[in-house]
Formats: C-alpha cells, structure tokens, sequence
C-alpha cells in the first residue's frame, strides 16, 4: 500500500504528525489571516496586524495539537514553533530582557511613568511568565514625585506588563504589582478618611478625576508578601494594632476591589485568620448623611458585597467590639471561629458562624455575666426587609460548671413595631 511504499522510499517520516505538519498548519493560518487583513487597508495601517496574526496561527496550532492526538512528537514540535510565533508576538522586547541591567535610568523613567512615584532599586533582573512580561527590582525605595519623601522600602517590588496591552497597544501598560518584605502605616481618621504611608488615599489615585463622582479604581492585580501593617483607626479606638500579612492577593477593578489572603492577627484579637472579600469601592470614601447621597445630590445605588474569615484562636470579644465599635454581650471567647457575612453598604444583612468556643462569657444585664467553659455550633442573624431580625442556632453543643447541655436549636424572630418585644418567639 502507500504507506509500505514511502517506508521503502525513506519518505514515510511525512506520516508521522510532527514539525513539518505543524508549520504547514500555522503558516496556513499565519498567511491567511494577513492576506484576510490585507482586505480591509483601513484596518490593516492602525493595527499591528502580524501580531494579530501571529496570535491566531497560535490558536490554530494549539488546536491542531489536540486533534492530532497530542503525542509527543507533536508536543515538541508544537513547543518550538510557539516559541517562534510569541517571538513574532512581543517582538524585540524579549530579545533584550537579559540586558535589563544596562538600562536601569530608561526603567526607572518607565516605572516612574506607569507607578505615579519614583522607584530607586539596587538591582534588577527580568522574567516573562505567561501573564506577561515582569520586571524584579530588588531592595526598592519609593517616594514621592513631588516632594521625595519616602513612601515605601521593601526587600522587593516586581511589575508585570499587560501582554494584551502590549500587543494591542503597543504600550507598556502596568496590570499587575508584587511586593515582598515591607512596612505599611494605614490610618482610618473619625470621618472615614483612609490614610496610607501618611498621604491620603486620593493621592495614590487619579489627580484628575472627579472627587463627587465615583470612585474608580485602576484595574489592577495587587500580590503582597511578609508584610508588616500597622493600622489606626480613630473612629473605634487610638490604638495601634500591628497586622503581619504572609500572603494577600488584590484585584482592583473600577468599582470593586476583592481581597483573598491570609493575616496574623495582633496578639488582642487573636493568632491568625484567612480573609476573603469583595468591597465596592464607595467604602472607601468617608461616609457623610445620609450615606446614599453625594454632595451633588445624586443617589447612589446599595452596594452588596460579602465578607468570608476563618479565624483560629481568635480573642472573640476583643474582635467583635473593635469591628462593631460599641459594646457587645459576648465580654470574652476564644477560639476558632468562620464567618460568613453579606452586606449592603456598611449594614449587615446577613451573618452566619461556625463557632468552637472556650471561656465564653455572655452579659445579661448591667450586673449578671452568664459563663460558659464551651460553646460550639453554627449560628445564624439575618436582617428582615420589614425591620425586624432573625437569629437561629443549630447544632448548640454548650458546657457550663462542667454539665453538658444536650445539642439543640433555637430561633429567636425580632419584629419591627412599636412593641417589638411582644413578638419576639
């Protein structure tokens, strides 16, 4: 048959899928789509049309990888041609990543232009992760544009490039920022003003942007490491509480920020917690009555956003009377704690609790604390849309002077009305 002849030939390498099949199919795709662009010239002289091109023989090949069934041939083969076509992507700007070093003024110039602030670095190295291109600048001092003061120190500082953006703008555009190894001073002052590093939080932003109008953050992929938070707010208490975060990831986009990390907590409030959260960006302007309401006089809409920690060995009744700022009936607790809770805007909606419990005390009035040794079981409030609550337990395990109460449930459904205590059940 055919195959038995071109085996005889010495051709029948043509059968086997491998780099020559793999350039035909990307060539194919790499011409076509150029001599398809060359239809519209309009199109073609405002665009980096290889590029674009060079992108879709990619896709096409990658596909053709899969239907060829992926041996490993096929695998190198593929390797080794996208590397050529991502060569065609970023052009010459990967060719001289390894010279970084010797061009450390045109970086600094350049990070200065995409951060807003002056970065001074010892050293500097270059990596191009799948995100994107990425610059390592090592033992970082940040500071100020216009006066010099110092912002940030940190052991080190990466920047990655928007690869979309590079390709499709053609610019160096700033998507994503690591730091490693730095102190942070955060400050909240009594009308919701949010300080970083000393300076308001408005000057990290846009200069230029409308101060009534919503706040739109830049988007923006935020991964910080071994950082060191030392935090006041004065609307709750003067006190300086020192955070340590091992890890945090944050996505800003224009109207939202979500939050995913781990923290140690300051000794007051507890050993560690895993956060996660996803914050519309009207909290982070002070409040002012009534809060829906800018100074134009345009509503703005609720904001609905939900908040997740996994708290372990937490000091129970230290935490919840800094977050709530006022006094609460739980005097004290300490142990392990998961919370779900959503909001809208800066009220409570709805709260649910895994609590495991030890030396909890609960106040019944001025004068009486009940004390329990443990209390574990899932608790849950909820905020109805006539005013009134809801809270539920299930699965109540409690110890109290070494009795064990039977596990059980409750409910307790608080109406709003001018006798609310008549119907609570």
């Amino acid at each position: 048959d055919g195959a038995e002849v071109l085996r005889r030939t010495g051709l029948a390498h043509i059968l086997s899928i491998s780099g020559l099949h793999m350039a035909l199919v990307a060539g194919i795709f790499l011409a076509g789509l150029r001599a398809l662009a060359a239809l519209f010239p309009n199109f073609s002289s405002r665009h980096p049309v290889r590029k674009y091109a060079a992108a879709g023989a990619l896709a096409g090949a990658f596909v053709y990888l899969h239907l060829a069934g992926g041996s490993v041939a096929t695998q190198r083969s593929f390797t080794m041609l996208a590397v050529m076509l991502l060569a065609l992507l970023v052009g010459i700007a990967r060719l001289l990543l390894p010279l970084v070093p010797e061009y450390h003024d045109d970086i600094r110039q350049w990070a200065a232009q995409a951060t807003g602030f002056d970065v001074r670095f010892e050293n500097i190295s270059a990596s191009w992760p799948f995100a994107g291109p990425e610059l390592l600048f090592i033992d970082v001092t940040v500071s100020a544009p216009d006066d010099g003061e110092q912002i940030l120190t940190a052991d080190t500082l990466t920047v990655g490039v928007s690869l979309l953006g590079l390709i499709r703008d053609r610019k160096a555009l700033l998507s994503r920022i690591g730091v490693d190894g730095a102190q942070i001073r955060a400050r909240r002052d009594a009308d919701g003003a949010v300080w970083i590093q000393g300076r308001p939080l408005d000057s990290f932003l846009d200069p230029e942007r409308d101060r009534d109008a919503p706040l739109r953050l830049p988007e923006l992929s935020i991964s910080l490491a071994d950082i060191g938070i030392r935090f006041i707010d004065a609307v709750r208490s003067a006190d300086e509480y020192t955070f340590a975060v091992k890890q945090m990831d944050i996505t800003l986009a224009t109207d939202r920020a979500s939050i995913d990390g781990e923290v140690s907590l300051p000794a007051a409030f507890g050993a560690r917690a895993v956060v996660a959260a996803e914050l519309p960006t009207s909290l982070l302007r002070p409040a002012s009555p009534p809060d829906n309401i800018n100074p134009r006089g345009v509503v703005r809409p609720a904001a609905q956003w939900r908040l997740f920690v996994d708290g372990k060995d937490l000091r129970l009744g230290r935490l919840l009377r800094f977050a709530l700022n006022r006094e609460v009936s739980v005097t004290e607790a300490r142990g392990d704690v998961t919370i779900s809770a959503e909001f809208i805007d800066r009220a409570p909606a709805r709260i649910s609790a895994e609590l495991d419990l030890a030396g909890v005390g609960l106040r019944v009035d001025e004068t009486r604390t009940w004390r329990y040794e443990a209390f574990g079981g899932r608790v849950e409030w909820a905020r109805e849309p006539n005013g009134g609550w809801l809270l539920a337990g299930t699965d109540i395990s409690v110890e109290q002077r070494n009795l064990f109460l039977p596990r059980s449930d409750f409910a307790v459904v608080m109406q709003a009305g001018e006798d609310a205590s008549q119907a609570v059940k």
